[in-house]
């Protein structure tokens, strides 16, 4: 018996470690989150949106910081500097936007759960409703936060690292001294930029 303790003991040690760094993100490191049938997390407008992956869209892409509230992150699109906000709806189902960064704002608080190799389910801190979707997954659907069970393929996220090179809107901006005018298209959304901005404060 002592024989096996001492045989599994370094395996749990090493299985510990191994889940522990999987919960260790670089904030400088971009991902990309994709779901079921080939869909990504993008950001459309105000609004999150699943698309069809595009390997050249900053759209795409999430920064993952620490948030004030431990083992939490805020979901940054570098494209855009603005944050995943589970659209102030608490406990409720509903869509979810993006919101200026705060990253003491429990709205914008996600923890990352694995449930397997690279995958996750994201946890909003301000009701514990996980990131997905409602009724189907579809290009310009829209993202909601959900009362799904863990094992729901609606919940269940998975990260792709990328190194995609991205600039900033608010730098185009400050670059050009002009303010460029952004559109949204739902048909070719990887070819359309997109412009998220709040409209009221909260």
């Amino acid at each position: 018996m002592r024989a096996i303790r001492f045989i599994l003991m370094p395996l749990y040690v090493l299985a510990s470690c191994m889940y522990l760094s999987a919960q260790d993100f670089s904030p400088t490191q971009g991902y990309r989150l994709e779901i079921n049938d080939g869909m990504a997390l993008e950001c459309t407008g105000s609004v999150i949106t699943f698309n069809p992956v595009n390997k050249k869209s900053g759209f795409q892409v999430w920064n993952l910081t620490k948030s004030s509230r431990d083992g939490h992150y805020v979901l940054v699109n570098p494209q855009t500097q603005m944050a995943l906000d589970n659209g102030n709806n608490g406990k409720k189902e509903g869509e979810v936007c993006t919101w200026d960064v705060n990253p003491d704002n429990p709205n914008q608080q996600w923890k990352l759960e694995a449930v397997g190799e690279d995958t996750y389910l994201l946890v909003s801190a301000a009701g514990g409703l996980k990131l997905g979707y409602k009724d189907n997954c579809q290009p310009g659907g829209h993202v909601w936060q959900v009362d799904a069970n863990k094992e729901d393929a609606s919940v269940r996220w998975k990260l792709v690292k990328t190194n995609l090179k991205i600039s900033s809107l608010t730098n185009q901006k400050q670059t050009t001294g002009k303010t460029r005018q952004y559109s949204v298209s739902i048909k070719n959304p990887e070819e359309q930029p997109c412009c998220c901005m709040p409209t009221k404060k909260r």
